[in-house]
């Protein structure tokens, strides 16, 4: 079966820009995310809405435990939320897809030829950013409109969570076989993995 166009332009996209120069750029960019966008965000919630549970850090709930814990939120809280989605939490998920596509590629271009479907793989970070995405756009209308209730997009924000992190440790396991994979390369091989 053949694969869609925009996947095999974004597979190309992937085999051209991944090097080392590359990766070191997107985990910069992954570390001030996570380490300095996101904490100074949550500085800007109320003592009462800090205390709040983060819904999308949730594995798993229920429709009517989603609209729990949105109702933890003041008006202002459930506002600032939905801003942080709609703003920082675009560019990570574009930030994160692109640095593990890249490190799986870099990696897994070590074990199999091009062309291989194991290469492929790549790709997998860009589901994750697909699904975070339609999570994000769920949460937000949610947000939004509390308190009135859509019950049929709580159900599906609670059916794209915890797929969601599925799929993110499928991402994470792909890059750590890989790292591990270049490190037998190169201490047992004595194989240069930096080209």
């Amino acid at each position: 079966m053949r694969e869609l166009p925009v996947l095999d332009k974004l597979s190309s996209l992937l085999d051209r820009v991944s090097n080392m120069r590359s990766i070191l750029i997107l985990l910069f960019l992954f570390l001030v995310t996570t380490m300095l966008i996101f904490p100074w965000v949550d500085t800007f919630y109320s003592p009462l809405d800090a205390q709040a549970h983060k819904i999308d850090t949730q594995y798993f709930y229920s429709p009517d435990e989603l609209y729990r814990i949105i109702g933890e939120y003041s008006p202002e809280g459930r506002r600032l939320y939905a801003i942080s989605h709609a703003t920082a939490d675009v560019f990570y998920p574009l930030v994160y897809a692109f640095f593990f596509g890249c490190a799986i590629t870099y990696c897994y271009r070590r074990f199999f030829k091009p062309g291989h479907p194991i290469q492929r793989l790549h790709l997998a970070p860009f589901a994750l950013m697909a699904v975070d995405y339609l999570e994000n756009i769920c949460l937000i209308v949610l947000l939004l409109l509390y308190p009135a209730r859509l019950t049929w997009l709580a159900v599906i924000a609670s059916i794209v969570t915890p797929v969601k992190w599925l799929i993110s440790l499928f991402t994470v396991f792909l890059f750590f076989v890989g790292i591990f994979g270049l490190l037998y390369l190169w201490l047992f091989r004595g194989r240069n993995i930096s080209r």
